[in-house]
């Protein structure tokens, strides 16, 4: 922490300077693959929380007092507040704070914290009982009132999260009043910790002091955000600075974090402070650490290095970088998101996609939560029969491989699917001399991870899917000559669970997910007339989608996942031109992306989620 001269410079993070931050663009730049929609319509937006459980609404806080919520299923604001405040919103006062009780989903406790109007303006932190989308009228449960504000109207803190200890935490500012911080006769400048009813834990580091014993850590000048490490419990800290550093901190019970004597890296000779795990400076227009959260969903959909690391974002510069809590002091975080509109909170949902909120101070609509998503895409590759080789490609764009792997021998035919349930697709072979199934769990060379599985008969084309829901694709073939699929539920030897008669002798199947219901279904492509028929249930019958051409006549057809949408549409590899074109919905048109130049005439095109993401 770098000692600072007592300067009346004040850095607002949340509200009075918001209105002045650049209003930036409406979309943010992200890495490639990632994809984000917004959520407008909000006044003044300052933090928000996802429901717990199955996590299908976004409370979300309006300066002005307004709680308001968001229905995930269809992006939808509704109109009507969960509750609505009388707050006094000067400055960097209001509504700013929101928590879920652990046990929401039975007792539908929701916690705020917001500014009570008056001569003795002051913070609060209350609880509600929530009815549905509304609060419970007159169900307001004060748990803490905080000390008397002064003149100024910054500095207020205001972030509420539940510990995996099932306690309250609550950041409090220094209302612009470095001493504040650096005494335990008020609340201001620090941590605070209470129980669920407002109750002090008799554990806090600061119970013996008297009245103020809901103090956890001081020396904080306005800790805006702070985030729980899930797993873990471990807590980071951001502590918005004066003219010169902003700070995450690592949250350890009865610290003292040194404002006002001092902000940034460890001065020599100065005991007793716990100094921050990392810093940054106002340079590049940066100036308040806001959002920040832990990249530790149950169901990660990042890519793999994300999952660990600390996402936190810059009121002013609007960027969102990525922090590796396990790297070496002084590392540089990565950059994860630039040209974002006043950032001031981030959270992270069960299904493992990312919520930014911004546009704070932007006034009335103006505010937005975005939802990033790394959508599980399939994505091209080929089989060289020349030397038994799979070439993967991480992306659907012309350029080499990203994978290239050898299995299987001469007169092999390749078959693709994830067939352990780990959602990456991986490789394998058909051979026709012994009608076996090889099938590998990794995109690498190796022996068959599977014992010998004996399928189908001379002259059958083999392909995969997942024909009962279960998660993991399993094995089946097509019979030419009888223009009759064969499916097996597992990954073994033995007789067709599945038998459906459809298409012609001499029409070409292809299989996949047409209506994104989580089960793979029957299709087959005639390869004289290029026309796509298919089928939304594994069942004899006529096509469910509307007969489509497309493609030329020497295409070979393809599906996979090309958005990530949950829907599986065509495609086809042109021999001819080495070249893929693939569509994005089952219905005949122009490809949705440029002509992808990958393979060789004698190649057969794949396609799969290489990578799980």
């Amino acid at each position: 922490m770098h000692l600072v001269t007592r300067t009346h410079r004040l850095l607002l993070p949340a509200v009075a300077l918001l209105a002045a931050a650049s209003p930036g663009a409406l979309a943010a730049t992200l890495p490639t693959g990632f994809v984000e929609t917004a959520i407008t319509g909000l006044s003044n937006p300052t933090s928000m929380a996802i429901v717990p459980g199955k996590g299908n609404r976004i409370f979300v806080c309006e300066q002005g007092g307004t709680l308001r919520v968001i229905k995930l299923k269809n992006n939808h604001l509704l109109p009507t507040p969960f509750v609505s405040l009388s707050v006094d919103s000067s400055g960097e006062r209001g509504l700013l704070g929101v928590a879920f009780d652990p046990a929401f989903n039975t007792n539908h406790f929701v916690y705020v914290y917001y500014t009570v109007p008056g001569v003795s303006s002051h913070n609060r932190i209350s609880r509600f009982t929530a009815n549905g989308n509304v609060a419970v009228q007159g169900s307001e449960l004060i748990l803490l009132d905080l000390d008397n504000l002064s003149t100024a109207t910054n500095h207020n803190g205001g972030a509420l999260h539940f510990g995996a200890d099932g306690k309250l935490y609550a950041t409090a500012g220094d209302n612009a009043n470095g001493n504040n911080a650096q005494t335990t006769t008020n609340l201001l400048g620090k941590i605070l910790r209470i129980n669920s009813d407002g109750t002090i834990p008799q554990d806090n580091p600061f119970v013996a002091i008297g009245k103020n014993k809901a103090i956890w850590a001081i020396g904080l000048r306005n800790p805006f955000t702070f985030e729980f490490q899930p797993g873990t419990g471990r807590l980071f800290i951001n502590d918005v600075g004066e003219i010169t550093y902003e700070e995450i901190n690592d949250g350890i019970a009865g610290s003292n974090y040194g404002w006002p004597t001092a902000e940034g890296p460890n001065p020599p000779g100065i005991p007793n402070f716990r100094y921050p795990l990392f810093f940054y400076q106002h340079v590049n227009g940066q100036c308040a650490i806001t959002g920040g959260t832990f990249y530790n969903p149950l169901q990660p959909q990042f890519p793999p290095d994300y999952v660990g690391k600390y996402l936190f974002s810059d009121l002013c510069a609007g960027w969102i970088h990525r922090f590796d809590p396990a790297a070496a002091p002084g590392t540089a975080p990565a950059n994860f998101a630039t040209g974002i509109s006043a950032p001031v909170d981030l959270d992270v949902a069960k299904d493992g996609s990312l919520y930014y909120l911004s546009g704070a101070g932007a006034g009335a609509g103006g505010g937005r939560v975005v939802h990033v998503q790394y959508p599980n895409r399939d994505t091209i590759g080929t089989y060289r029969p020349s030397t038994n080789t799979f070439l993967l490609r991480n992306t659907n764009t012309t350029g080499t491989p990203d994978v290239s792997a050898a299995f299987g021998v001469a007169g092999d035919i390749p078959v693709v699917g994830d067939w352990n349930g780990d959602g990456v697709d991986t490789i394998g072979v058909y051979r026709p001399s012994t009608n076996a199934f090889l099938l590998r769990n990794s995109n690498t060379a190796g022996p068959s991870d599977f014992p010998l599985i004996q399928f189908g008969q001379a002259g059958d084309i083999p392909l995969a899917g997942d024909w009962d829901g279960d998660g993991v694709d399993t094995i089946g073939v097509y019979r030419l000559s009888e223009a009759t699929f064969y499916l097996r539920n597992s990954n073994s030897s033995g007789p067709a669970d599945l038998t459906i008669h459809y298409g012609a002798s001499s029409w070409i199947p292809i299989v996949g997910d047409w209506d994104g219901n989580g089960t793979d279904t029957v299709g087959v492509y005639d390869p004289v007339a290029n026309t796509f028929y298919l089928r939304n249930s594994n069942s004899p019958g006529a096509p469910d989608i509307p007969v489509f051409v497309y493609g030329i006549p020497g295409d070979i057809p393809l599906a996979g996942d090309w958005n990530g949408d949950g829907v599986a549409t065509i495609g086809v590899y042109r021999p001819s031109a080495g070249q893929f074109y693939l569509r994005n919905s089952n219905t005949a048109g122009a490809n949705d992306m440029a002509p992808i130049i990958f393979g060789a005439a004698s190649d057969r095109p794949i396609a799969g989620n290489w990578d799980g993401n």
